[in-house]
């Protein structure tokens, strides 16, 4: 079934996409990282999530707030995938741009879930770098 085909099924609080695991064996660390472009360079961020059991609604509770503000681009790379190995299962990317023409749209509300819950994400500071 398509979310765009029937939307009030997905966004039921109680809808079983939330509940179902991101992968088999189930992802234990997870590795969020935040990336934004501005004219006056790039600052990163980075969390790192542990002992998750990853459910599809908690990948969807992080994912959301990093990409509703802004027109971003995402990708998440499983283990063994083209990214470097790393400690995690997987890794979240997200990528921001700044322009002096932002265009802040919030996404749809068609892709919201009545089950969204607010999810605290452990960042470090943010890094900061010049385009020198």
């Amino acid at each position: 079934m398509q979310w765009a085909r029937a939307p009030d099924t997905f966004k039921r609080e109680e809808a079983s996409w939330r509940r179902m695991l991101v992968s088999q064996p189930p992802a234990q660390t997870m590795i969020i990282e935040q990336e934004v472009a501005s004219m006056g360079g790039i600052s990163e961020r980075q969390a790192v999530l542990e002992d998750l059991s990853l459910r599809m609604g908690v990948l969807y509770d992080l994912t959301v707030p990093l990409i509703a503000d802004y027109d971003v681009c995402f990708r998440i790379h499983w283990r063994g995938d083209t990214k470097p190995e790393g400690p995690a299962d997987l890794r979240l990317e997200v990528h921001v741009s700044h322009t002096c023409m932002d265009d802040r749209r919030k996404p749809k509300k068609r892709f919201r879930s009545d089950g969204e819950r607010p999810m605290e994400i452990p960042f470090g500071q943010w890094e900061h770098r010049g385009w020198d």
